[in-house]
């Protein structure tokens, strides 16, 4: 080998070992860091939502004293049966409403409460 030889082999031989170490060590472990810290971001939102919800939960969970009561005060309003039409047009009936505005009110009362049709006398 000539003198002139050996320098060009050692900087083709270093540019090959730095293109194999870029290519087999270097990008696959910056693709795999990337890959982890896009999974970090999203494990970290995921665990705020989670948070959040939690802390919504907790405040549900002080007050169900007060919603429980709330609901039981409510559901004696609401009757346990199907019933209801019925007793709406009766309360219509008393109130001196014309025939057509009871059956628009019991028509209006049992679609909004998905019955079938209301009937009206």
């Amino acid at each position: 080998m000539t003198t002139r030889r050996v320098p060009v082999i050692v900087a083709l031989c270093a540019l090959l070992l730095t293109v194999a170490f870029w290519y087999l060590l270097y990008q696959p472990r910056q693709q795999e860091a990337a890959r982890y810290t896009e999974e970090t971001a999203q494990l970290e939102g995921q665990r705020a939502q989670l948070q959040a919800e939690i802390a919504g939960l907790r405040e549900i969970e002080r007050n169900a004293d007060d919603y429980r009561s709330q609901f039981e005060r409510l559901a004696e309003y609401v009757p346990n049966s199907p019933a209801q039409p019925a007793a709406l047009r009766s309360k219509a009936c008393s109130t001196g409403l014309t025939r057509a505005a009871r059956c628009a009110f019991a028509w209006r009362t049992a679609r909004s409460m998905s019955f079938t049709r209301a009937t009206c006398s």
